[in-house]
């Protein structure tokens, strides 16, 4: 009698603990205890044209992305990127980026169009020292790189 019915017991015992342990951790993963802030989708244009308003804001822009050994640059279109027109982009800092995501970035997003997200620098608001290399800003910390893709809406074929 005694070895069923403890049998019994322990099983009960056990499924109860890994009943308690599962809900436990799914109560955990469910609270997360930094919410990392929201990214302010910005237009290209808007970074240019007014790098002071969005100085040290995180942000979410759409831009062409050349990854180059020296020099990452977000640009405003693929001709800007191939005629190297520095003054339509922006320079990407991927250095404090985790090392294996910006060696993928590199690898395949390189000269394409491309959403990033990071935090916005402009740190020659003076415009007297506007040569040293870095005309309309930076995006550092960059958290994400996205592929941009436009699909166009296929017309039926006339027959």
């Amino acid at each position: 009698m005694s070895s069923p019915v403890k049998t019994m017991f322990t099983w009960r015992g056990a499924l109860a603990r890994n009943v308690c342990f599962t809900v436990m951790v799914c109560a955990l993963s469910a609270v997360r205890c930094e919410a990392e802030p929201p990214h302010e989708p910005v237009s290209m244009v808007a970074l240019i044209a007014q790098p002071e308003k969005y100085d040290g804001a995180l942000v979410s822009v759409t831009g062409y992305a050349v990854f180059e050994w020296e020099s990452s640059m977000l640009y405003l279109g693929q001709y800007d990127a191939q005629e190297h027109i520095f003054i339509n982009g922006l320079w990407l800092d991927t250095n404090k980026s985790d090392k294996a995501k910006a060696k993928y970035w590199e690898t395949f997003f390189n000269h394409e169009t491309v959403t990033v997200e990071g935090t916005f620098q402009y740190p020659w608001k003076d415009k007297s020292i506007f040569g040293t290399g870095y005309p309309n800003g930076i995006i550092t910390n960059v958290t994400d790189i996205r592929l941009q893709r436009d699909y166009q809406r296929r017309t039926p074929r006339s027959r």
